[in-house]
């Protein structure tokens, strides 16, 4: 299932911070704090982190807090989620048990030299909605989001490796699975 919940007005003391955080032309620990502090309380997340600092920080703070599993990713040249063009450094919590390990997207076939810059939202929407259509249209955008959508499930527990996660990803998207629940979710959410 997918939920979005705007943090300004799904979160009860995020409000008050949102003039502040909308003045900051940055990331900034508003950025760490929505995932953390979800009102829906999940039990299980994966987490994206742009600097190898905030990746030691939450290191030592995340198995304290007793997830049932979290995935804190460290995306290769500090992108904020795992990135196909490089190693990825990678952080599974289960409780206050944890294991640190790399993740090649070269092993897990889904590696790209580069990875094309994307200049605002709007382009991104753009590209999501082609891949929809056409999912082999940008290649490695394609890899890209079903390398995460496949940690993601397995993260979740619904796939018994990373590989079949991202497997599964990539049959979602092939099949127009993906954009079926798209559709539905944009008809879902008007009604609200």
């Amino acid at each position: 299932n997918l939920c979005f919940c705007f943090a300004k007005t799904h979160h009860p003391d995020m409000k008050y911070v949102a003039k502040a955080r909308s003045l900051l032309d940055h990331r900034s620990i508003f950025n760490l704090l929505g995932p953390l502090l979800n009102p829906a309380a999940a039990s299980t997340h994966l987490l994206g982190v742009s600097n190898s600092k905030v990746f030691t920080c939450l290191k030592e703070l995340l198995p304290k807090l007793n997830y049932k599993h979290i995935l804190l990713i460290l995306g290769h040249n500090n992108l904020d989620e795992a990135n196909i063009t490089g190693i990825n450094h990678c952080l599974s919590i289960k409780g206050n048990n944890s294991s640190a390990f790399k993740l090649d997207p070269k092993g897990l076939q889904v590696y790209e030299k580069n990875l094309p810059e994307i200049e605002n939202a709007k382009e991104s929407a753009t590209l999501f909605l082609e891949l929809m259509k056409e999912p082999k249209s940008h290649p490695a955008f394609f890899k890209l989001i079903c390398l995460n959508a496949g940690l993601a499930l397995f993260t979740y527990g619904k796939t018994i490796s990373i590989q079949s996660g991202i497997s599964s990803a990539m049959i979602a998207f092939e099949s127009g699975l993906v954009k079926d629940y798209f559709e539905s979710f944009k008809k879902a959410t008007r009604l609200g």
